[in-house]
């Protein structure tokens, strides 16, 4: 069975920057998980199967385009990725410059995403979700003109 995250958590990180997992997600991870940059101000985090799937995609990407979108993207992807240890407490440690990048103080949101997950900044997702709730229905339209069935 593939891996599926659902759900949001809202969590606190301590005072040294780590981030307690969800109990429902733990069981779906090994002993590590990548967290990275993602295109929005928050940060995404993979199990490790799922790294090395999209690793893999990546690596069958044509790697010179017009646009240097690959070069970019891997460096967008990779770069600052981080391969975290999950402690006996279920908890990650999130590297500063990540937690900088994304906004992230204290209070996050724990986000599903499918086969990974978002760490966003208490305030930062608030503002997402509301934006998403007045604009899921133009959205479901949209993708169902893409073809997806719901």
């Amino acid at each position: 069975m593939a891996l599926m995250f659902m759900g949001e958590y809202e969590h606190s990180l301590d005072e040294r920057g780590r981030l307690a997992i969800p109990a429902k997600y733990r069981g779906k991870l090994g002993d590590t998980l990548v967290v990275t940059l993602s295109r929005e101000k928050c940060l995404t985090a993979f199990p490790m199967e799922a790294w090395e799937r999209l690793a893999e995609e990546m690596a069958k990407l044509p790697m010179l385009t017009t646009a240097d979108d690959y070069p970019d993207f891997v460096s967008f992807m990779f770069a600052r990725a981080a391969d975290l240890e999950i402690d006996k407490q279920g908890r990650i440690l999130i590297p500063s410059s990540l937690r900088d990048y994304a906004a992230i103080k204290d209070n996050v949101f724990i986000v599903g995403q499918n086969t990974c997950f978002e760490i966003w900044d208490r305030d930062l997702w608030m503002a997402k979700r509301d934006k998403l709730e007045q604009e899921g229905a133009a959205i479901a339209k949209r993708l169902g003109e893409m073809g997806l069935r719901i």
